[in-house]
């Protein structure tokens, strides 16, 4: 609208001065003469600045304030196995799925509580209330800003909209494979084996769709709850059991208490009509199970689709 006023004046304004034979004043006359020595650099503080991107408080709290300021010392007892476990400020483990959602909840309520007008969740690492821990952090250390910009940020979260062009610049140059090269992939590190001519003319007609079907049914395969087994093994090293110690002992076994187990060496009761070679094997397979125990019950809750 403003524009179109503009506009509209200047045309008047120009309509007006058409009826007038006298020239106006020229460029020269009506603009001023610059003195260079009069010039002085832009002050840079006056600029806008250019626009940051979104933080959410969530990202806020993850990367401020958990990973900084409460890993390695609140969770060293707010744990629900630690001193603090009986509060309502209990932290969950990066071991666990999710950890980050949770704990920001857990801060969230915990913030919201305050002593004349100050959250809790300042005071108590700070020692201005009592705090079991004693005092973790100083009043005028960056931590305990962090602390406070997070409290004032969880009375009005931060809420980012996800911005689609940046996730596409995100994998820019990136080549998928297409389906029948995936299925080949997964089929051979998961399931252990090759695709079938039936596969891959299924996935030539349906696609990424039916990608998502031939994955459904690879994972009930046996060779895929073998490749999960032998990932955790990675992790646990459970299988170093299996082999006998220098005197032929069961490593596995001894492991164990017979206070806890009476029978754990059940075969050590030959008689003079038992197979020597059976009683060794008997030995093996017992500290086979108990070596590979936990391997099997992750088996088990992968194949059965156990939480």
């Amino acid at each position: 609208m403003a524009v179109l006023a503009l506009s509209l004046g200047m045309a008047l304004f120009c309509s007006s001065c058409a009826d007038k034979e006298e020239p106006g004043p020229s460029a020269e006359e009506v603009a001023p003469e610059v003195n260079p020595d009069d010039l002085v650099p832009i002050d840079e503080s006056r600029v806008p600045d250019e626009p940051t991107a979104c933080v959410s408080t969530r990202d806020f709290f993850a990367k401020e304030v958990w990973s900084p300021v409460m890993q390695g010392r609140c969770d060293g007892c707010h744990t629900a196995t630690g001193l603090a476990k009986d509060t309502k400020f209990v932290l969950q483990p990066p071991t666990l799925q999710g950890f980050l959602d949770h704990n920001y909840e857990v801060v969230r309520e915990i913030a919201a509580f305050e002593y004349e007008g100050t959250s809790i969740l300042m005071l108590k690492p700070s020692a201005q209330i009592s705090h079991g821990g004693g005092k973790l952090i100083n009043e005028d250390s960056e931590d305990y800003a962090a602390l406070e910009s997070l409290v004032a940020q969880m009375k009005a979260p931060v809420e980012c909209e996800e911005d689609p062009e940046a996730l596409n610049e995100f994998y820019d140059g990136v080549s998928l494979l297409d389906p029948i090269d995936t299925w080949r992939k997964a089929a051979v590190v998961v399931g252990s084996r090759l695709p079938t001519e039936e596969e891959e003319a299924f996935l030539a007609i349906e696609g990424e769709l039916g990608l998502q079907v031939l994955l459904d049914e690879l994972l009930t395969e046996q060779a895929f709850i073998d490749w999960v087994k032998e990932v955790y093994n990675d992790q646990l090293l459970t299988d170093r059991y299996l082999l006998p110690g220098q005197d032929g002992e069961q490593r596995a076994l001894n492991l164990l208490s017979t206070a806890d187990f009476p029978n754990l060496f059940w075969y050590n009761s030959p008689t003079a009509d038992t197979d020597m070679s059976l009683l060794a094997q008997a030995a093996s397979q017992t500290n086979r199970a108990v070596a590979r125990e936990a391997l099997e019950l992750i088996g088990y809750v992968v194949r059965n689709d156990r939480p």
